[in-house]
């Protein structure tokens, strides 16, 4: 099979709903989805400031300026999302431009629609309320000083210019309500994006405990390799995959030798070492596909799937003639030592456990005659 042929077999996954709209990213889909939802609520705003106009309430001219603005600003956040343009930028999700867009804006509806002014303090409360999703806590409350100055901006110069439309006193009472409700709002949108930053931290530490606890469970914490229960689950995997195939597979036991006479002499520390040492060194010169497991005390496992007897031995030798070289031995080289492996080949109607006995009793003859051999059953 050619490398594009296996490219079209290969089954896709697939893609998420309106990826065409949101895209396929995670974080980018949440950002293109609060940007659309934000431009609805604009397309309201607008469809109420025209039908203003429509009465003769409001200013066309300035009505058509806010609408170019407003959209435009709109289009251009969904493009830079959209493209990925945004990824570059230090605020890859552009929620703070995007609120800061959308205050500015309300500030200047304010001064083109005097009459419904309450209502436009509501809707900056609502952007605020957005900075919970995305911004850290303090550009939540920075973002809600932010709009009180932009309104207190707009009331004043529209108190100054136009004070048949902005009764001065009104504006003041109404900036005393926007200065104690305002931030109250940014506080509470800092305090949701609080409690959401700290979910997410405890949501990571759960995963890094599982991950931990994962590994101490199928992990030996001296040599790092699969621990016995781990590695059962292992051979049974392999050995089912070898009865369906009619695969060979190998199975060898190998045991340290003179392992208790390196703990008496040098002690529990080095003995350790030299465990870490041949299940670091064993994991270098075996295959990818071999199982290399602690099974307890000195002894170790190895699992050799689509491995005649022959084939086993030979790797065996291998791992041999590694374990010889005096650099394997740099951390502990006065310990080093020598093992002997056993080696039964898993027949089909047998059990694991049948298996495991005839490597053991095979590991038992090469540890009888001498030990540093190989024996097979």
């Amino acid at each position: 099979m050619t490398e594009s042929t296996a490219f079209y077999r290969e089954r896709r996954a697939p893609l998420p709903p309106f990826s065409a709209i949101l895209g396929t990213d995670q974080a980018e889909r949440l950002a293109i989805g609060l940007t659309l939802i934000s431009m609805a609520l604009y397309l309201f705003c607008l469809v109420a400031e025209w039908i203003g106009v429509s009465l003769n309430l409001v200013d066309a001219t300035q009505s058509l300026w806010l609408t170019i603005v407003a959209l435009g600003g709109e289009v251009a956040f969904y493009v830079l999302l959209r493209s990925g343009i945004s990824r570059r930028w230090p605020d890859p999700t552009l929620s703070l431009p995007q609120m800061v867009f959308a205050i500015t804006l309300l500030g200047a509806a304010y001064l083109i629609n005097p009459q419904v002014r309450g209502e436009l303090l509501m809707l900056a409360a609502l952007v605020l309320e957005f900075g919970a999703f995305q911004l850290p806590p303090r550009r939540c409350r920075d973002l809600g000083w932010f709009a009180v100055a932009v309104f207190g901006v707009a009331m004043a110069i529209g108190a100054t210019v136009s004070p048949d439309r902005f009764d001065p006193r009104i504006e003041v009472f109404q900036f005393a309500l926007m200065l104690a409700f305002l931030p109250v709002i940014a506080g509470i949108a800092g305090k949701l994006s609080q409690m959401r930053l700290d979910q997410k931290q405890q949501r990571r530490q759960l995963r890094d405990a599982l991950k931990q606890v994962q590994i101490l469970a199928t992990r030996d914490e001296l040599t790092g390799l699969p621990n016995r229960r781990h590695a059962l689950e292992l051979i049974e995997r392999e050995t089912a995959r070898a009865c369906r195939s009619g695969a060979p597979l190998c199975v060898a036991i190998l045991d340290l030798d003179h392992f208790k006479r390196i703990n008496d002499t040098f002690g529990h520390g080095v003995g350790d070492e030299v465990l870490r040492t041949f299940g670091r060194e064993g994991r270098l010169v075996l295959r990818a596909d071999n199982i290399f497991a602690r099974w307890g005390g000195e002894e170790f496992i190895l699992v050799m799937p689509d491995s005649t007897l022959i084939d086993a031995q030979t790797i065996v030798r291998r791992l041999r003639e590694h374990m010889a070289s005096p650099e394997c031995w740099a951390s502990c080289l006065r310990a080093r030592t020598t093992f002997s492996a056993g080696i039964a080949e898993f027949l089909v109607g047998e059990t694991l456990d049948e298996t495991f006995i005839r490597a053991d009793a095979a590991l038992y003859e090469a540890k009888k005659l001498g030990r540093d051999l190989t024996m097979t059953a």
